[in-house]
């Protein structure tokens, strides 16, 4: 009787334990089912996700197929119309020419008040004016068809033909980029070379210009006299070479290839002058010792990267990089002396800081070619453009903390 009371606890201890065990078995195995089917979701979402990808690529693809399509039909329409606005327009100076040449030799009618003259039984002096006026009046209709010729060809060359070229052109390529429209394929912009071109491209520079006018006048208008007023002049003329050059490269409808690459070494030039030209009138904060050795530093490395830059055409992109760096990284050599100058501060050093770091996130999204906020308006070269816009009145506003503690 007592053992089998003992074997009763017992049993039933080793009961709840077994029982324990599979509870845990069975828990595993549903935590490593949920796993599974996790997984196995994981990789359906990202198939999909690989498909909705393909497809898209693809349906882009068609897009692109398309409007290269219709850009082809475009041209040639355009080519057919200006044919046709050519043929049309010499047939119309031919039939010009005809006309006026059958009215200069068509026979001369007489006025009622006019006498006849028989020149059989005229005398000789009438009769040597007569053929005289007779080869005046010839020499005049050969002038009048002369002209006559002349006048058609030139309009029809240099106007009727240019004029219904550009009509025909515009009609066909309107035309087609409504058909495109309508068909839901995205048309891009692009310059006269056939290059990508948003349409905000250019319009802030254009808008800075100006206001860049207004403040550098304004700053050089409350200069102390003398070296001061003169860096506020370095930084008017850098400042508005900077934004008016951009704005023209950008917005000007360059149609010689030449001129369009003569343009974009300039604007990569200002770059030097734009750094050397704003560091002029900070550096009137720093002592006199300091001042001009380091201005002296700034425009040297200047002038050789801009020299460099228009007439090294093919030059190695390290060469440019290293001036780059050097004469951004320059002032950061000098901001603890500013820090501490009457004339300087923490909040000239910060403007600066800021300002540069616009530059650097401007630059980094034209080097990476990202963010693309708004395909065919607003992408990362106008980032880059806002941030040169950014960082020069950042440092705009330090200038003129700078000149008007002088």
């Amino acid at each position: 009787m007592s053992a089998a009371t003992t074997d009763t606890p017992q049993n039933a201890k080793a009961a709840r334990k077994e029982a324990k065990r599979a509870q845990k078995a069975e828990a595993k195995e549903a935590k490593r089912r949920k796993k599974a089917r996790a997984r196995q979701l994981k990789a359906e979402a990202k198939e999909a996700r690989r498909q909705e990808k393909a497809e898209a690529k693809a349906g882009k693809a068609r897009q692109k197929e398309r409007a290269r399509q219709l850009k082809a039909q475009a041209k040639e329409a355009a080519r057919q119309a200006k044919e046709a606005a050519k043929q049309a327009a010499a047939d119309q100076a031919k039939k010009a020419a005809t006309q006026r040449m059958q009215k200069a030799h068509r026979p001369r009618t007489q006025q009622p008040d006019e006498a006849i003259v028989d020149l059989d039984h005229a005398t000789p002096s009438v009769r040597q004016e007569s053929a005289g006026m007779r080869r005046a009046e010839d020499l005049a209709a050969m002038r009048r068809l002369g002209n006559a010729r002349h006048e058609d060809y030139a309009s029809a060359v240099n106007y009727d033909i240019a004029r219904a070229r550009r009509q025909a052109a515009r009609k066909e390529v309107a035309a087609a980029q409504r058909q495109a429209i309508q068909r839901g394929i995205a048309i891009e912009p692009t310059d006269y070379f056939g290059e990508h071109h948003p349409r905000m491209r250019g319009w802030m520079h254009a808008a800075m210009f100006p206001l860049s006018i207004a403040a550098t006048v304004t700053l050089i208008c409350l200069a102390p006299p003398g070296a001061p007023k003169l860096a506020c002049a370095l930084y008017a003329a850098s400042s508005m070479l900077l934004f008016g050059v951009s704005a023209c490269l950008h917005l000007v409808h360059w149609r010689s290839k030449r001129k369009h690459e003569i343009m974009c070494s300039l604007d990569y030039s200002n770059i030097f002058l734009t750094i050397a030209g704003t560091n002029t009138p900070i550096a009137m904060a720093l002592p006199a010792s300091i001042r001009w050795p380091y201005l002296a530093f700034i425009w040297a490395a200047a002038i050789i990267g801009t020299v460099a830059h228009l007439t090294w055409k093919k030059g190695p992109d390290w060469f440019f990089t290293i001036i780059y760096c050097v004469l951004g990284l320059a002032v950061a050599v000098l901001l603890p002396l500013l820090w501490n100058q009457p004339a300087g501060g923490p909040a000239v050093c910060w403007l600066i800081i800021a300002g540069g770091a616009c530059y650097i996130a401007g630059a980094v999204c034209f080097a990476l070619r990202k963010p693309i906020l708004v395909p065919g308006w607003f992408e990362y070269h106008e980032m880059f453009h806002l941030g040169t816009l950014l960082g020069w009145s950042c440092h705009c506003v330090a200038v003129y903390l700078v000149i008007l503690a002088l």
